[in-house]
């Protein structure tokens, strides 16, 4: 195909040794060519296990730089590791937003929790936002979307440690019935990337996977 990676800015890595950081895949990236090249590197790992998830997504600010990037990284062999794999690259495209109401199952001493609050919680958990989250980028994802923003409030946990994403927001309605109408809206949907609103780098800290849903993202060969 002359265009096998067309339609996506975002690339998939695969074949990445479990054990390897953030800091030694952009290393090696840079290596094989992206030196120079204005791209971000997320890395998964597992949240119990600590390591990565065997791949990676690699970002750029257009289709273009991402198809020119792709003979660079494709085919990698990972010297000095007991993997005998080499890096597949096919093409990503955003998580589809999950958005939940924030009820918990427990309460902090192990008893369950009010029943009141299946009925009377109004905060959605929306998961699965783009990098890098802020209030300002998710008022334009749900503005976009067609939600009502002068009856919400949004909140961006810290991750930890300090720039990791935590993929995730919380956002507050008055009442349920109009947190569930906003849920409606915009659960599936993507959240997509505004290029001209991020700041490049060619190091980025990955998020950790925790409550995400792998299967939301798509990749084609």
């Amino acid at each position: 195909l002359e265009h096998p990676h067309q339609g996506s800015s975002t690339l998939m890595l695969r074949n990445i040794p479990n054990r390897m950081s953030q800091d030694r895949l952009t290393a090696l990236l840079d290596r094989h060519g992206l030196a120079g090249v204005n791209y971000i590197v997320r890395l998964p790992r597992g949240s119990r296990s600590g390591v990565n998830a065997g791949y990676a997504f690699i970002e750029f600010p257009t289709e273009k730089e991402a198809v020119a990037s792709v003979a660079k990284i494709s085919g990698i062999a990972f010297h000095g590791t007991n993997s005998r794999k080499v890096t597949e690259v096919t093409v990503a495209t955003a998580p589809k937003v999950r958005a939940d109401l924030d009820i918990p199952r427990r309460g902090r001493n192990g008893q369950k929790c009010d029943p009141r609050l299946l009925t009377e919680c109004s905060t959605l958990i929306v998961r699965n936002l783009r990098a890098p989250v802020s209030e300002k980028s998710v008022a334009d994802f749900l503005e976009e979307k067609g939600v009502e923003l002068d009856t919400c409030q949004i909140r961006v946990p810290a991750a930890q440690p300090p720039g990791d994403h935590s993929g995730f927001a919380h956002v507050e309605f008055e009442t349920q019935v109009e947190a569930r109408e906003a849920a409606h809206t915009i659960n599936g949907t993507r959240m997509e990337w505004n290029i001209e609103a991020q700041e490049f780098s060619p190091c980025w800290a990955g998020w950790d996977g925790t409550d995400f849903s792998w299967d939301d993202w798509c990749w084609y060969t």
